[in-house]
């Protein structure tokens, strides 16, 4: 199940040198509000992902074209899970753009997890986010290996050095002319965002870098990219990064 944690503290990411808000003056606020610390509730239950196949167990073949919500009308030819790894850094848009890619997957009838990993600075440091796109269903797994690797910065290098170290020689690398220069068992492919005839910004590349890696590697069909893109706040602006993309990879 789930567990929901209220933290009181003290931010340290802004104007930390002009805050006087004390532990003890927290506490006294959280007292007057009537919120008292400690484990307020407990309660067993199942697993939410089991608990959520169970109760679904009877739906069978009711419901062949959604999976886990999101409609699949793609079919990607995927033979066995492939592994990838976004670098770069924060602010970047990293995960973002890994989660479309996901949905993108689960769009053409795939599997996939994703997991991240970024410091508690604020908009400093890398921000990293592994993937795994299956045709089987397959627990989250920390991708020491990738079969891909897309690097966007010298924070995302920095992380990534030791994957880049353990890449098999059919592994590969898509990176940026300014880190051209990496040395890794696997091929590496050098892709110059200018070519996509449009300014790239630092929101858009990672996703424009993605879309290309995906492309290039034929491991989606590019109308699912398009699809997961295109929802949200942010589909205009994500489907532009993905049409750039898909013109770097050549599609």
């Amino acid at each position: 199940g789930f567990a929901l944690l209220d933290v009181w503290e003290l931010c340290t990411a802004y104007y930390v040198k002009a805050n006087h808000f004390s532990r003890k003056a927290m506490e006294s606020v959280m007292a007057d509000a009537g919120l008292r610390p400690g484990v307020l509730y407990r309660r067993d239950v199942a697993e939410y992902a089991e608990a959520y196949r169970l109760a679904h167990q009877a739906d069978g073949e009711a419901r062949p074209t959604l999976r886990g919500g999101i409609a699949v009308q793609q079919a990607a030819s995927m033979a066995h899970p492939v592994s990838m790894v976004v670098a770069g850094s924060a602010g970047g848009k990293v995960r973002s753009a890994a989660r479309l890619v996901a949905e993108a997957a689960i769009r053409s009838g795939l599997w996939a997890t994703q997991r991240d990993d970024y410091p508690v600075t604020v908009q400093s440091g890398h921000s990293l986010a592994e993937l795994v796109l299956s045709p089987e269903e397959m627990p989250l797994l920390n991708v020491r290996v990738p079969d891909v690797l897309v690097l966007l910065s010298e924070d995302g290098l920095r992380r990534a050095a030791a994957s880049l170290a353990r890449m098999r020689p059919e592994g590969v690398v898509l990176t940026l002319p300014e880190l051209g220069g990496i040395e890794t068992p696997a091929r590496v492919e050098v892709l110059d965002p200018a070519a996509a005839g449009i300014r790239l910004g630092k929101g858009e590349l990672a996703l424009a870098m993605l879309a290309a890696a995906v492309a290039r590697l034929e491991l989606l069909p590019a109308e699912a990219l398009r699809d997961a893109a295109a929802g949200g706040p942010y589909g205009e602006a994500n489907l532009t990064a993905v049409e750039a993309g898909l013109a770097l990879a050549g599609r």
